[in-house]
């Protein structure tokens, strides 16, 4: 043992141990992490930084840097980049095991999980937990078992959602087609806002302005009919080596003989299902209701015009977007 000074022991759970190391023997776990993680561990057996820092090849300050951030922040707090701020996001493997540890049960010796247990179980913020939870509709500490353990045939999909609601690509394109019929328009939580029956129509035809600078005439067709159209032009903006996931909420759509014909003649399309806890549309209705989609449809072309002007004089006059529903 050297004689450099010994650090206090870092605390880690028999769950925060299983979990660090199985992150170790996951494939693609990015070198700079794994050496993070591995040094936590052997803090965890007491050991002082400076020969933590001798068995990894790292420097003494490091060490006690990364020491440090697990103090303040738990496991989550180890995937934070070299740089100041905010930490990152939590990556969808985390927020995975939190749910399925969420949903399997509960605390020994209570009867429920709270944000408080929870935190202290896993390493993760409380603030984390809270945004996890809601994510999905998990409230145990109420004593409400909605969520995702109503649907468990749905719990991987859920769990698969979570990394698009979290953890997006910076390149990533959103398109919202509103799948249901006239008589079930989506009507938001949020405000009473709403895309009614020409909001798909209204949608693409803002895109084509936007890149041709020519609105052409949309007609809406039987949904099953009219999918493999919308598909047929959002395939032709990709690159052919990219690769595209198609998340729908609608399970009837993806079996119409058209469209699953479609789906098999791009290989490179995956498609996912949310289940209800994890509504992709509600989510989109909220973006869509926080830009200024209030109010309902696009009666009158109020919607078309301001979203064609916007885009005609935004290169000259910079602003956001937002567009009211006249009543009456």
């Amino acid at each position: 043992m050297s004689g450099g000074r010994r650090a206090r022991k870092v605390d880690l759970s028999d769950e925060q141990v299983r979990f660090l190391e199985a992150e170790l023997a996951r494939e693609g776990v990015p070198p700079f992490l794994a050496d993070r993680y591995r040094a936590i561990l052997l803090c965890a057996k007491g050991i002082a930084s400076k020969d933590v820092a001798d068995q990894l090849g790292m420097h003494e300050q490091t060490v006690g840097k990364w020491r440090r951030r697990y103090a303040r922040g738990g496991v989550e707090a180890l995937a934070d980049g070299l740089r100041s701020g905010r930490p990152r996001t939590i990556t969808p493997s985390q927020a995975n095991r939190l749910v399925r540890r969420t949903i399997a049960g509960h605390p020994q010796g209570a009867n429920h999980w709270t944000i408080r247990s929870m935190a202290s179980e896993t390493g993760m913020s409380q603030s984390s937990i809270r945004r996890i939870w809601a994510a999905f509709g998990l409230r145990p500490h109420r004593g409400d078992p909605a969520g995702v353990d109503q649907v468990p045939v749905l719990a991987d999909a859920s769990l698969r959602a979570a990394g698009l609601y979290m953890s997006t690509g910076k390149r990533a394109l959103i398109l919202e087609a509103d799948m249901s019929t006239s008589s079930q328009r989506a009507i938001s939580p949020i405000g009473g806002a709403a895309m009614g029956e020409g909001g798909v129509a209204d949608l693409l035809q803002g895109l084509e302005y936007a890149v041709d600078g020519d609105g052409a005439d949309m007609e809406l067709r039987p949904r099953a009919a009219s999918f493999p159209a919308f598909l047929d032009r959002v395939d032709s903006c990709l690159a052919p080596q990219s690769e595209a996931h198609l998340l729908l909420d609608n399970y009837a759509i993806s079996h119409d003989r058209a469209v699953r014909g479609w789906l098999l003649m791009h290989p490179k399309w995956k498609v996912h299902f949310s289940p209800d806890a994890a509504s992709w549309l509600v989510q989109a209705q909220l973006l869509l209701a926080n830009i200024g989609f209030a109010g309902g449809g696009d009666e009158g072309g109020g919607m078309s015009k301001s979203v064609k002007g916007f885009i005609s004089q935004r290169e000259n006059r910079p602003r956001s977007f937002s567009w009211v529903r006249q009543s009456g």
